[in-house]
């Protein structure tokens, strides 16, 4: 593909889904909620193009450094995109609050930016292991002897 070496084939692809989750979500949030600050919709798509971009590096590491066992991809994805999350969550309190309170259709216990925490962590994990499955793993890293 285009000459890549196998990492940059899986970034491409991981970056490639990650965009199309986050125009998913853009135009989700300008449908749901239209007077919501036009920059949470954009701030979407960046999130889950970062994940995806994210996710297709970290895939390299097969192994976790320190515990020396496996590292799956369910687990590489779900807390790279649970970690954006929460920086996204962090840094952006107050608008997310505010764009879900104008989504008036959410059950009081979905009302919560905890759940953006969730989501972004079942995206993160589905990604890669999408990506994982259609490109393998680039380089296999062996625990440290």
């Amino acid at each position: 593909m285009f000459g890549f070496t196998p990492l940059m084939q899986r970034t491409a692809v991981a970056k490639t889904l990650g965009f199309i989750i986050g125009l998913i979500g853009f135009f989700s949030i300008r449908a749901v909620a239209p007077d919501a600050d036009p920059l949470m919709a954009w701030a979407f798509l960046a999130l889950y193009l970062t994940i995806g971009g994210v996710v297709g590096v970290i895939g390299s590491i097969t192994h976790m450094p320190i515990f020396n066992v496996p590292y799956p991809p369910v687990l590489r994805g779900g807390i790279m995109g649970a970690w954006f999350a929460i920086l996204a969550v962090l840094f952006g309190y107050q608008s997310l609050t505010d764009l879900i309170m104008q989504m008036g259709f959410l059950p009081p216990f979905l009302q919560s930016t905890v759940w953006i925490i969730v989501e972004a962590a079942i995206i993160g994990a589905l990604l890669d292991v999408i990506v994982t499955r259609l490109m393998g793993d680039p380089i296999p890293t062996a625990p440290a002897e």
